[in-house]
C-alpha cells in the first residue's frame, strides 16, 4: 500500500487548494493508498535559518512542528504540495516549508531522500489567463526534482479567487482526482 503525504499551503482551510487536495486524496484512498493531509498554516514552524546545522548532522536542527514531518516525508511514497499563488509565487507558508527542504541535502549536496518518491504540485490562482503561471509551475517541479522527488507532475488552475470557486471547475477537480489516483499506483 502506498503512503501519500499532502501539504496545503493555503491559510484558508476549505479553500480552493484544500478542496483540490481533498479530491486527490480521496481518489488515492480509493486506489488503496493511505493519505495524510497537513495544513501548514496551522503548524508552528520557521523558515530555514541558514545555520547549516543540517549539513553538520543528518537533519534540520530546528525543533518545531516540522521536526516529526521530516520522518513522515522519508516514509512516504509520494508527496503532494498545494498552494494558492500569491504575489506571483506560492504562499508564504509553502515557501517557508519548501525552504526547510534544504535539510534533504547533505554537506556535499547529495540527496538524502530515498529514490522513487513521486511528487505532485497544485497551484490555483485568481487571474483568468490559463497559462499565466506555467513558468512558475515548471520552476517548482524542477525544485522538487532537485530535492530528490521523481516523476513530479503538477498543474495550475486559473480563475479561482473566492473560497469554493474551484467547485465550478469540474475539469480541475477531475484532474486532481486523476493525479491522486496516479500517485497511488505502483
Amino acid at each position: 500500500m502506498r503512503s501519500i503525504l499532502a501539504f496545503v499551503g493555503s491559510p484558508r482551510r476549505g479553500g480552493n487548494s484544500d478542496i483540490l487536495v481533498q479530491h486527490a486524496a480521496e481518489a488515492a484512498k480509493e486506489a488503496g493508498a493511505t493519505v495524510e493531509v497537513c495544513y501548514l498554516n496551522e503548524m508552528d514552524y520557521r523558515g530555514c535559518q541558514g545555520c547549516l546545522g543540517c549539513k553538520r548532522g543528518d537533519a534540520c536542527v530546528l525543533e518545531d512542528d516540522l521536526t516529526p514531518i521530516y520522518d513522515k516525508i522519508h516514509g512516504a511514497d509520494a508527496v503532494i504540495f498545494a498552494s494558492p499563488i500569491y504575489f506571483n509565487d506560492v504562499s508564504g507558508q509553502m515557501k517557508c516549508f519548501l525552504d526547510r527542504w534544504y535539510a534533504f541535502w547533505d554537506a556535499e549536496y547529495q540527496k538524502r531522500l530515498e529514490p522513487g518518491k513521486r511528487g505532485l504540485i497544485i497551484l490555483p490562482y485568481e487571474a483568468g489567463r490559463e497559462t499565466m503561471y506555467d513558468g512558475l509551475l515548471e520552476r517548482h517541479i524542477g525544485l522538487l526534482r532537485g530535492m530528490g522527488l521523481t516523476d513530479v507532475t503538477g498543474f495550475t488552475v486559473a480563475g479561482v479567487r473566492h473560497k469554493g470557486d474551484i467547485l465550478s471547475k469540474p475539469e480541475a477537480l477531475a484532474k486532481a482526482a486523476e493525479s491522486g489516483r496516479k500517485l497511488a499506483e505502483d
